[in-house]
């Protein structure tokens, strides 16, 4: 995979469920796993930090993220999250 593009920016609830409106290829949603990105959230203790970033194709397919992305919709937060746009 090479990154052509990374930007820091808010994701909102709808911006969160436009991303996983694309997600196609993922593995299997664990809940236990959007609960932990949740319990995080509503702690405080989210980090905009490229630990936490979303990866997409460079035609706008959800590659990584799906669980934060999950817990983002649950919690109605907006945060700073990585977003890393690669070419596969």
């Amino acid at each position: 995979m090479t990154v052509v593009k990374k930007e820091l920016i808010t994701i909102t609830p709808k911006k969160a469920s436009e991303l996983l409106g694309k997600n196609f290829n993922n593995r299997e949603l664990h809940p236990m796993n959007v609960q932990y990105f949740v319990d995080i959230i509503k702690c405080g203790e989210w980090q905009g930090s490229k630990a936490n970033s979303i990866q997409i194709d460079i035609a706008g397919n959800l590659i990584n993220g799906q669980h934060r992305l999950n817990a983002i919709v649950q919690t109605n937060a907006e945060l700073p999250v990585w977003i890393f746009t690669v070419e596969l």
